[in-house]
């Protein structure tokens, strides 16, 4: 029995900013919630806030970015009965307390304090150790991948390597409570440095084209136990008296089908490299020409073979299902150019006249279009939780229309959220269902 995705249906925050309370609900029809406001009610930092809040890496500046953002509480409530928060006793920046609570109100809590240098304090070196252990306790309860993608088209994951070096994706300065300097808050995970938006889209290619791969070798394990049962029943086979006459015709029938069935779904499949294209042609002309007494033991040899195959396809089927709607999504939407994928050569792009094209060669509306699709990918093993800030950026008006239903079509196969925060008028009336105002309670 499958149990129901863990999904966040609830965003709640006190005092950010020292002004502003929010309630958000994110539980809104095909798990995605479009966010929109008026600017500066804190929908950025809402999102960046939820990113660091669910995320457990202990070594990508976490704990550290929620202690830089000045707010008295921040909430997270998930469809489990489990509430994870960061809390103050007054609007400041800093020490806060890391908490879960359940549904019957059992609550484990955990203090994160820092230093004057914003490190934070390990007094005696096990710091490390409880917080892993807390932060272990915390996501069982979530235990979804988590991307982010910013308004800069920068993207983050605790699934992916830190490996580029860029300005963070927003800066804030606000006065200490009581006196004294202002701090920023960016994105902890990367360093200042030159910005290389095409880096992003690099590392979520590769990062995809290691799925596909990771996942085909898991259906040709997958496939080849199948088979061990399906060269079992051939030696049974092998031990049963003769058939008929007409069951011998009936069979041979049966296999001209099998075999036309395998090469047309090997042809599919290939295409993308997954599997080696079945060739029935000789095959065919073998049993076309035998003599039916012969029927027999061709089709005990072939259909031990065949089915060896369809497992293999059957295997595969989820995988190519996912290429193929990502494939055909995105040609749908370039104009003049393709994107091709394969096992081995993994997510190419093409001019429609066949010239390969480098990431660098897209338009910055291509870019952000490939960046958000291709993230897709990289989520297919369990739910996963996207966060996007402004993905309508570059893009014209008929791909903001498309955007939404394009994500969810990519994420069809997985128990994907996306919660959504945007100003395009195009993307906001195709999908009204869908959105939440994000305003002070207050208003």
């Amino acid at each position: 029995m499958e149990t129901e995705p863990v999904l966040i249906q609830e965003i709640r925050t006190k005092a950010l900013y020292g002004k502003y309370d929010h309630k958000i609900v994110t539980s809104h029809r095909d798990n995605i919630t479009l966010l929109y406001g008026v600017n500066g009610v804190g929908k950025t930092t809402v999102l960046s806030l939820l990113f660091h809040l669910m995320s457990p890496h202990l070594r990508r500046g976490h704990r550290t970015a929620i202690g830089q953002i000045p707010f008295d509480r921040f909430e997270v409530e998930l469809n489990n009965g489990t509430t994870i928060s960061a809390s103050r006793s007054d609007y400041n920046f800093g020490n806060y307390s890391f908490a879960i609570s359940s549904s019957d109100a059992f609550v484990e809590e955990m203090q994160i304090s820092f230093d004057e240098n914003d490190d934070i304090i390990d007094r005696d070196g096990s710091l490390g150790d409880e917080l892993q252990e807390f932060i272990s306790k915390i996501y069982e309860s979530y235990p979804n991948d988590i991307f982010y993608i910013a308004d800069d088209r920068s993207i983050s994951s605790d699934g992916f390597e830190p490996i580029r070096s860029r300005q963070p994706q927003l800066q804030l300065a606000f006065p200490r409570i009581g006196g004294g300097t202002s701090r920023k808050f960016g994105n902890p995970d990367i360093d200042p440095g030159i910005t290389d938006f095409a880096s992003d889209l690099h590392r979520v290619l590769d990062q995809a084209a290691k799925w596909i791969h990771n996942r085909s070798f898991g259906a040709s394990l997958e496939s080849s136990a199948t088979a061990n049962s399906i060269y079992i029943d051939l030696a049974r086979q092998l031990t049963r008296p003769e058939v008929e006459s007409m069951d011998r015709m009936e069979a041979a029938e049966r296999l001209r089908t099998q075999l036309a069935q395998v090469e047309a779904r090997t042809a599919e499949c290939a295409e993308y490299g997954l599997i080696q294209r079945f060739d029935a042609t000789e095959f065919l002309q073998v049993l076309n020409h035998a003599h039916e007494a012969s029927y027999p033991p061709i089709v005990a040899i072939l259909k031990p073979h065949l089915e060896s195959i369809e497992a293999q396809l059957d295997a595969l089927q989820s995988l190519q299902l996912t290429i193929e709607s990502f494939v055909a999504r995105i040609n749908s939407m370039l104009q003049g150019k393709r994107i091709e994928v394969s096992l081995p050569g993994g997510i190419q792009i093409y001019t429609d006249d066949g010239e390969y094209l480098a990431v660098d060669d897209l338009s910055s509306g291509e870019h952000q279009l490939l960046l958000l699709l291709a993230s897709t990918l990289c989520a297919q093993n369990k739910a996963p939780l996207f966060i996007i800030d402004e993905p309508e950026l570059s893009m014209n008006i008929v791909w903001q229309r498309q955007l939404v239903d394009a994500l969810i079509e990519c994420t069809s196969r997985v128990e994907a959220q996306y919660i959504i925060a945007t100003h395009s008028f195009e993307v906001l009336a195709e999908h009204m269902d869908k959105v939440e105002e994000v305003k002070p309670i207050s208003d």
